[in-house]
């Protein structure tokens, strides 16, 4: 993906995330639990959500969002 998606899925996201997205997030991520593999993790926004994860390995092949998403991992 280009440069300009990635740059922008968060803002653009955070109307939806706001809305619906977040309450997803904690309702169903929530629950996983032991080894989690995610794969297209994008900006590593379910990150936070892995609270009875032991491992989270994750895979994101767009190098810009990998780097959000592991900014991101460090703080979760």
């Amino acid at each position: 993906m280009g440069k300009w998606f990635s740059k922008l899925y968060d803002p653009v996201m955070e109307p939806l995330e706001r809305l619906k997205f977040r309450y997803i997030r904690e309702t169903l991520i929530h629950k996983a639990k032991g080894n989690v593999l995610e794969i297209g993790s994008g900006t590593g926004l379910n990150f936070p959500y892995y609270t009875q994860a032991v491992k989270v390995t994750a895979i994101e092949p767009d190098p810009t969002m990998r780097k959000k998403s592991l900014k991101r991992a460090e703080h979760a």
